[in-house]
């Protein structure tokens, strides 16, 4: 799903359940409100196709992404640890976060 500015969020739902595999913004273009435009893009599209939850996961070092996630309403469920591996082989955890979705609202 491409967003405004060259944003995109790439996801998938499964019944009643969303996963946010991956959101990006343009380096020139963060801190503008992009990737919360493109989250809230990314809902709506996983609501439209039956999504009652959605889960993502983010590096625990993510501090702008997890500060986004909690804004939009997401909690923290789970904790992956050393999942991840930095350039110089360090590791790092993943947490697991995860949103009801309400139904839109109508008219």
């Amino acid at each position: 799903m491409a967003g405004p500015n060259g944003a995109f969020a790439l996801g998938r739902a499964v019944l009643d359940e969303a996963e946010l595999l991956t959101i990006a913004v343009p380096p020139d273009a963060q801190g503008q409100g992009y990737g919360r435009t493109t989250l809230r893009a990314y809902e709506d599209a996983a609501r439209a196709h039956g999504a009652e939850t959605s889960f993502l996961e983010v590096a625990a070092t993510n501090a702008p992404a997890i500060s986004l996630y909690r804004s939009e309403g997401y909690s923290e469920s789970g904790l992956r640890k050393n999942y991840y591996t930095a350039p110089d082989s360090s590791k790092y955890d993943a947490l697991i976060f995860a949103k009801r979705l309400k139904p839109p609202v109508s008219d």
